[in-house]
């Protein structure tokens, strides 16, 4: 979706539901309603709106007479359990389209929702936003449709109501909307799609370092072993990694008293934030809180300090870092094929999210709520007490 979402600041200016909605109902353009703030949604790309063109294209007349509905971006959702009113790309209905009681002319009750992923937005939609979707209990399926490369996302709701991730990155693909059985090939959703203005800038950057300030990898592998603090490294830019609270640094002591002789008597390493992590492709370059390998670690040069082959990573998610995370991080650790587990460990409330890999390539997501006891790394056979986790953490 084309929004300027970012991660929340402090409210200090907080505007209630009902003013947002009377503000929203005369302004000439959309805004996204957080928790008391107001976000303005920037406009699309010719990529996004040709992606749109054909979604509606394909999907609305299929459904007619089948008593579901294709809505489009101006049917706004409201998500009560988190104070989100926001207007996805394409909404799917089945049977009556039901609004807030409270808040008219709000939707409450999608099958399914779809978003288009710009650059802007991309690490919000697949992380935090998606975890404010799954509060909606009618959700069954969340649609991730890239702008910027040939890439589809579909995660679907399990029995058990945990979440399956599956990847669809070639024309010729072909994936299933379950909520409404039908099937839709890549090759129709990218038809046509004006691409100029995406896929061909990275290579722009690339082929003119000098005008865009574009970084290779092994330009920025030189600086950042010089460097006295850490940076990531993303698509060709550095990044700047912020300090970390008290509370971030009490749950890294718990985790490593708890773990470490564990780890060492099933034969792999536990190795901490100073490791740097590399993908295969070498388009991004991070630092983990934490990562498991196994017997034999991967290098990637002589230099000795990226890792391209951990089996488990885990992060201890801020709300400032929520969305990079659960969406822009995850997406590039899951192309590292050693990887099964990815853990992210909350530590504004006693919450933990684990993405598994599953035998066909699918990964799964699971919620560890605070009422759980306990949970399980499956790579090394370990269950992780919540209770030792978040020791002297006050939360």
């Amino acid at each position: 979706m084309e929004n300027e979402v970012k991660e929340p600041a402090p409210k200090y200016n907080y505007v209630s539901p009902e003013q947002y909605l009377e503000m929203e109902g005369s302004s000439v353009t959309k805004h996204e309603y957080y928790d008391g703030e107001i976000f303005a949604m920037a406009g699309a790309s010719n990529a996004h709106n040709d992606i749109a063109y054909n979604i509606n294209r394909i999907i609305a007349p299929f459904l007619q007479g089948k008593g579901c509905k294709l809505y489009g971006s101006d049917f706004r959702v409201h998500v009560p359990e988190h104070l989100l009113f926001t207007y996805p790309d394409f909404s799917i209905v089945c049977g009556k389209a039901e609004t807030s009681e409270v808040y008219t002319d709000n939707l409450t009750n999608p099958a399914v929702i779809v978003e288009i992923l710009s650059a802007s937005t991309r690490d919000y939609d697949r992380g935090t936003k998606f975890t404010f979707y799954r509060s909606i209990k009618t959700l069954k399926e969340y649609i991730l449709i890239d702008s910027l490369s040939i890439n589809v996302e579909i995660f679907t709701k399990q029995p058990n109501n945990s979440w399956n991730l599956k990847e669809y990155k070639q024309f010729s693909d072909r994936f299933l909307i379950s909520s409404i059985n039908f099937q839709i090939c890549l090759q129709d959703i990218y038809d046509d799609v004006r691409f100029e203005e995406s896929i061909s800038l990275y290579n722009e950057l690339r082929e003119d370092v000098s005008k865009y300030n574009f970084m290779s990898p092994d330009e920025y592998l030189v600086k950042e072993r010089h460097l006295e603090y850490k940076n990531e490294y993303y698509f060709g830019k550095m990044i700047a990694m912020s300090p970390a609270n008290i509370v971030h640094n009490n749950i890294i002591v718990n985790f490593y008293s708890s773990m470490a002789q564990d780890v060492k008597r099933k034969s792999c390493s536990l190795l901490g934030s100073n490791m740097r992590i590399g993908t295969p492709d070498r388009q991004a370059y991070m630092y983990s809180d934490a990562l498991i390998v196994g017997d034999e670690p991967e290098l990637e040069d002589d230099e000795m300090d990226t890792l391209t082959n951990p089996i488990v990573i885990f992060e201890i998610v801020s709300p400032s870092a929520r969305s990079i995370d659960k969406g822009g991080k995850f997406f590039f650790y899951r192309q590292i094929p050693s990887l099964h587990e990815y853990i992210m460990i909350d530590s504004s409330k006693r919450f933990v999210q684990i993405e598994r890999k599953q035998q066909d390539g699918a990964w799964r997501l699971d919620d560890i709520p605070d009422s759980a006891s306990f949970f399980r790394i499956e790579s090394i056979g370990f269950n992780f007490s919540l209770d030792e986790l978040y020791h002297d953490t006050g939360l």
